[in-house]
Formats: C-alpha cells, structure tokens, sequence
C-alpha cells in the first residue's frame, strides 16, 4: 500500500463548521459509506465533491464518480469536481480533459500518474465494468444523484464493484430523498437498521439544518465480524443561511424558500427540507384543491391557454384554459374543450371561437407544426409551445406544477380536467406494489395542454 500524502487543509475557509468533524473522519478512512441527504441547495454535492478531490490526493488512489444517467455526468459531477479542486487550490496538482470526465493527478514535477478521477453515467454498466484502476484500486467511489437509481440492488452492484479492491475504500451518496415513504433509500437511511448499532447521533440549530448519526454495521456473520462505520447526514438550505451563504443559492430556489416558508406546503418541505412527508399515495399532484368557477377570474390579464391535439386512436383533442396567480403561487382551471378524435380542424376552430378565446394566444403541442400553421391561417393566434431541453420537458413542466402552493379545479365545470389531475399517478412495481419515481404516460391531455400554456412562465422559472 502506498504511504498516504498529507493534505493540508482549512477547514475554515472551505467548509462549514457542522461539516467538519464529518471531513476528518473522512479523510481519516474512518467511515466505509458517507450518505449526504436532505433538501435542493444545502451543499451536499458540493461537500461530496472536496471530499473525493482531497482523498484522492491524500491516499494516492484514484476515485470513481457515478451518475445515473451519462449525459449529466459532466453537470452533476465534472462541474462540482472541478471546482472543488479550484476552491482548494489544487489547480496545479491536476490536469482534466474538455469533458471534465477525467481529473489526472500530476507528480511533483507535473507529470500525469496513474490516479485518476473518473466521472461517468451508470446507465450502461458494460463501460462501468471496463475501468481499471492501476494504482491499486478505488479509495473513494461518489454515486450522485442516487435517488434516481431504482432498487438497491443497483447501488450495491456498483458500490462491490468499486470498493472491493482496498480496505479504506469510502462510498459516498449524496441525493435528495423522494417524497414517498416507501421509497428504498428513505427505508435504507431514515431511521437505523435493526442489525447497525447507533454509536452518536447529532442534531444542530434548528430542526432541519443539520444532524448526522453514526452507525456500526457488521458485513460479516456472527463468527467471522466485519464491523464497519457507516455516518448519515441531513442537511437543508437553512445551513448555508446561517452561516452567511444566503445569496450563494440560486435567485430562483431563494425566491421558492421564500413562498415556502410562508405556506408551509407539502412541495417545500419536501423539495428544500428534504423532508419525506409523503402518505404514501402515487398521487403526483398532492397539491390539487377544488373551488367554485368565479366568472370574475377571466378578468385577469394573466390568463393561459392550451391545445393537445388527438393524433388518432382514442386520445382526444383537448383545449384548456388558466389563471396564474403569481402572488400566491396558485393556479385556476378557468375553462376547458373537449372534443373526440374524430373531429377536425374546422370543429375545433369553432368551440374555440364560441368559447371566446379566439382574440388570445393558443399554445399548441409542437409535434405537429402543420395544424399549428393551418389553425393560425383559419383566424386563431396559434403558437407552438416551448420546449425545456431534449429529454426533461415534461419533467421540467411535472415540477413546476408540483412547486405550486395550490392547483385549483372545479369538478362541475371542468370534468374531464379535474379527473386528470386527480387520477395522475405514479407508476407501481408489478411486482411489489411499490410506488416508483416515473412520471406516468398516458390519460394526461389536460396535463400536457396545461404544460403548453403556461410554458412561458415554467421556462422563466423552472425547477429542472
């Protein structure tokens, strides 16, 4: 085994106060799995990321970052790695590639070594498989993001895959639980195992700032024990505020707390407290309220309009309508159209016009820019709606919908509507029942023209 480098290191300028005694132990090959959880902007990654730059230069072993998905590896782990090792001043002691999915550590005459950290995506496990790590094995394996990986199967097969080689290797999560109670990691890390013996449990300031608990688990058996330290941290927002990082957070998460500590709802302390508050229903749209339809909301200028078309079978054509009300963070179902597939162009021209829409714009699903065009040469202000990314569109839009205080609907007035969103679930495990985290498909035409017409505020103020 190599000896191990000294890493000078001041804490004080880097990291937090609560966080320290965590980064020693760290460093000092005490813990064998360091779980970062808790809510959006609290530093976890950010903690996790120093923690892979400094022991990798420390044990002289390289690091294996990993990532669900390939194509978030250079955001969710290059990008924090990076600065990581800017922040410490460790510039010179690197060198990285264009991609930043490779940080090579240089010897003392600036020459590359064999130590390497790595960042790649887990979403094909034959290029996992095919990383060598020729100075001797992984010191430290980071799995980012590891809310999004689907049993616990998965993370074990990637954590023995990493962490076999040496005896001081350390695997680190970091995530932002779920809200589902019954989701693998809030079974894995809410509460202690029955088989890990509590050592210390700590709890700082205020609820939801910060705590840790330290945890004894034997991989063994009962002849043969293998007792290793396990420590598991929660850590939120309020933190970083405490200690004067306030503007540190995104204005637009700052402007979400801010609402949020107001109403106190379901989203916030789920999104930014990491609290994992769910009933347990697959329910996406926890946040749904009914009302009575109030003609005098059609009023206001701040009024949205959608169309879904019907692309034949028994999908249907939908038209929607809505209120924002910014100031409170809700929004109002104020009118809905629907007509069958069969129906064409001319049938939708008209209700639209006799529902009186026909002086304001329609944002219409993009997939199909030829009626968009032809509905606009009938006399309709028809626009495609925006598009958030390649890939996380509808994500994008899910969440925005979700962040809100409140989704009004009237049952009576808006049917087809409120049975939308009120039956908008979750997808189960056949096999278990269990509730997982894939936005449905399917039965969501009132769902997707809402998307489409508010997709100017969710693209000035998205979550994703």
């Amino acid at each position: 085994m190599m000896e191990m480098t000294q890493v000078k290191l001041d804490a004080t300028n880097y990291f937090l106060k609560p966080f320290r005694k965590i980064v020693k132990k760290c460093l000092n090959n005490e813990f064998y799995r360091l779980v970062f959880k808790g809510g959006r902007s609290s530093g976890k990654s950010t903690v996790a990321a120093a923690l892979v730059v400094l022991r990798t230069v420390k044990t002289r072993h390289s690091a294996m970052c990993i990532v669900k998905y390939t194509n978030k590896s250079k955001q969710a782990l290059g990008t924090p790695i990076k600065n990581a090792i800017l922040d410490l001043k460790l510039d010179k002691q690197f060198k990285w590639n264009k991609n930043l999915t490779e940080f090579v550590l240089l010897d003392k005459k600036g020459k590359e070594t064999d130590i390497v950290i790595f960042c790649s995506g887990a979403d094909r496990p034959e290029t996992l498989r095919s990383f060598k790590e020729s100075s001797g094995g992984f010191s430290t394996l980071w799995v980012e993001e590891t809310q999004n990986f689907d049993s616990e199967l998965d993370i074990q097969d990637i954590e023995s895959t990493f962490s076999r080689s040496l005896d001081y290797c350390t695997v680190i999560y970091s995530y932002n639980p779920l809200q589902g109670k019954k989701s693998f990691l809030n079974k894995l890390y809410d509460f202690t195992q029955e088989n890990d013996r509590l050592i210390e449990k700590v709890k700082e300031y205020d609820d939801y700032e910060f705590e840790y608990r330290l945890e004894e688990t034997n991989l063994g058996d009962e002849d043969n024990p293998d007792l290793k330290l396990q420590c598991i941290c929660h850590c939120t927002y309020k933190i970083l505020k405490r200690f004067g990082l306030w503007k540190k957070i995104a204005p637009t998460d700052r402007k979400r707390i801010l609402q949020g500590e107001k109403d106190n709802s379901n989203f916030y302390r789920w999104w930014y407290l990491g609290d994992t508050n769910g009933t347990g229903e697959a329910n996406v749209f926890n946040n749904l309220d009914t009302y009575k339809f109030d003609k005098s909301l059609l009023n206001n200028n701040d009024i949205y309009n959608g169309l879904d078309w019907s692309y034949g079978g028994k999908d249907p054509h939908h038209f929607g309508r809505w209120y924002y009300d910014s100031k409170n963070n809700d929004l109002y179902c104020v009118g809905e159209i629907r007509l069958p597939p069969s129906a064409g162009l001319v049938d939708l021209y008209n209700a639209i016009r006799i529902g009186g829409c026909s002086e304001e714009i329609i944002y219409c699903d993009s997939g199909n820019p030829l009626l968009i065009k032809e509905l606009k040469n009938m006399g309709l202000y028809s626009r495609a709606a925006d598009k958030f990314g390649k890939t996380n569109g509808k994500y994008a839009g899910i969440f925005w919908l979700r962040s809100l205080h409140r989704i009004y609907i009237d049952p009576d007035f808006t049917p087809f509507t409120f049975q939308e969103f009120a039956g908008y679930e979750y997808a189960k495990d056949k096999k278990t029942g269990e509730i997982l985290s894939e936005i449905p498909d399917g039965d969501d035409h009132s769902v997707d023209t809402c998307r489409y017409a508010i997709c100017k505020v969710i693209k000035s103020d998205s979550l994703v």
